[in-house]
């Protein structure tokens, strides 16, 4: 499939009312079932960036880290500390998809009402001491090299914001500043209790020295220069029923 370059939403512009979710169920390479979810006329693949500009840069407490730290098998992740306006965002993007839970229940839970609870991406903290998390998967194995999770940096310099150049998932390093896109990938999945969607970074912006950015005039959006590839079947493993 050709890449498309196109817009990325930010939270601010995003369009709930764009978002498509299919009826039929596909089934994943694992045996797992997972829904199709689209944003616009075209149906892309839902990215959006989780801010409106660097001065809404996300802090990451602890840098690039494991899923699972039994399994190194099971990749990295980010956790960033939510704001009230990307926590709202998250929650309205998880109503969406209870909503489309609901109205497809019959054929994704072949009942009248869904028969398991959503897997919410926001994760609070136990101890109330640290505002709201999400994590979002570092996708570092992709056999298709252009659906990586890409990491550019930019330095914050007398006030303004130096023009990003390339990094890598070291340069998340704990107490960083980071402004991602996500991606959603594989649509709606579905395990016994729970369902939901895996929220991938797609890209990352960090941001060094961010603490010298109060007052700062300089504006960049990860969006503004990003190739959005359009999703394939085979990206996520998924093969019609």
């Amino acid at each position: 499939t050709p890449n498309k370059t196109m817009s990325i939403p930010k939270i601010s512009t995003f369009d709930f009312e764009q978002l498509s979710y299919s009826s039929e169920l596909k089934t994943t390479r694992a045996g797992g079932k997972c829904a199709q979810v689209g944003y616009g006329a075209g149906k892309a693949q839902v990215k959006f960036q989780l801010g409106d500009s660097v001065h809404e840069a996300l802090l990451c407490k602890w840098g690039a880290d494991p899923c699972d730290r039994n399994n190194p098998d099971a990749g990295l992740q980010i956790k960033l500390e939510l704001t009230k306006k990307t926590k709202g965002f998250l929650e309205c993007f998880e109503a969406a998809t209870a909503a489309a839970a609901e109205a497809n229940s019959m054929a994704w839970f072949k009942k009248k009402k869904p028969t398991a609870m959503l897997s919410s991406a926001i994760k609070p903290d136990k101890d109330d001491k640290y505002p709201d998390m999400v994590k979002l998967r570092l996708d570092t194995t992709n056999p298709n090299p252009a659906l990586r999770t890409s990491v550019k940096v930019a330095m914050w310099k007398d006030g303004k914001l130096t023009p990003p150049t390339r990094g890598t998932i070291e340069d998340m390093t704990p107490n960083s500043m980071l402004l991602p896109i996500v991606r959603v990938q594989g649509g709606v999945y579905f395990m016994s209790t729970m369902y939901g969607t895996s929220l991938v970074a797609d890209s990352v912006l960090v941001l060094k020295d961010a603490e010298a950015s109060h007052g700062a005039s300089a504006e960049f959006d990860l969006g503004d220069d990003v190739e959005m590839v359009e999703e394939e079947d085979e990206e996520d493993g998924v093969e019609s029923d």
